[in-house]
């Protein structure tokens, strides 16, 4: 009697492994996913970086603004007006040459700005620049012109 090619018997054990191609194929699709990812990750993490310094220097900004505008509300101020601001990296106030300043804000107001329409009547124009200390550079600059209310300038 010839034996079958085949055997039909149920195995005690079963041989369920995968094989080295098997194995090489599927870290092969893992990777093919993972790398895009990762890289979504950097841009991420550059678009919030830079996104939080923004934030930081409108924070600057507005401090600024908020400091020469006492100066712009005065009826009898008519002089340039200047001053710089020292900030910290979590942008806490402090004096410009600190050993922890690590923005410095300039600012520079004069009278008289010519606004449309005409008038000039209380107009200032601000400038204030942003430097970061560290990295010794100018990373934002802003003009604006602050206008005297008209309660203030009756006084």
């Amino acid at each position: 009697m010839k034996k079958p090619p085949f055997s039909f018997r149920p195995r005690r054990f079963s041989l369920k492994a995968m094989t080295l191609v098997e194995v090489t194929i599927a870290i092969g699709i893992a990777a093919f996913v993972a790398i895009p990812i990762m890289g979504l990750f950097a841009i991420a993490f550059s678009s919030m970086g830079e996104s939080t310094e923004r934030f930081a220097f409108l924070r600057i900004y507005q401090s600024a603004v908020e400091a020469a505008k006492p100066v712009a509300e005065q009826a009898s101020a008519t002089l340039p007006w200047n001053a710089t601001f020292g900030f910290t990296r979590e942008i806490l106030a402090c004096e410009p040459t600190a050993q922890d300043a690590y923005y410095r804000a300039e600012c520079d107001g004069a009278p008289g700005v010519a606004m449309p329409g005409g008038s000039n009547a209380g107009a200032w124009a601000v400038t204030i620049r942003i430097y970061n200390i560290p990295q010794q550079k100018m990373v934002f600059e802003r003009a604006t012109a602050l206008v005297k209310s008209p309660s203030s300038g009756n006084q």
